[in-house]
């Protein structure tokens, strides 16, 4: 189960400042609401650094992976790159589980916003 801390040093390190007590309130009990804007606004969610940023997970990291719907589990990066890769067009976040690292990808076909860090 993703923690209040791990998406507050997640949301201190990567959301854009004026977003981030609304980042953990939306990942906790509105995670649908917060995926719509990741697939549609990515770029109002993220600090403009980490756009096409390069990802620094690795294949055993232990993540967070919300997909469009709003659902999340936990999963290593590899499973998750997986599943991003076969499925279609976007909409994920990945959340390492210490909140240190993360992957984004809007919804959109060609090509979806990436934002990493």
């Amino acid at each position: 189960m993703i923690t209040t801390e791990a998406l507050e040093i997640f949301a201190d390190k990567f959301v854009k400042k004026g977003f981030r007590d609304r980042f953990v309130h939306e990942a906790i009990k509105k995670p649908a609401r917060l995926m719509t804007r990741v697939c549609h606004h990515i770029s109002e969610v993220f600090e403009d650094r980490f756009r096409n940023g390069p990802c620094t997970l690795k294949p055993d990291d232990q993540c967070f992976l919300f997909e469009l719907t709003g659902r999340h589990h936990e999963a290593s990066w590899s499973t998750a790159a997986q599943q991003i890769d076969t499925g279609g067009g976007g909409g994920y976040l990945v959340i390492e589980v210490t909140g240190h690292k993360f992957y984004a990808q809007s919804e959109g076909f060609p090509p979806p916003e990436t934002y990493a860090g």
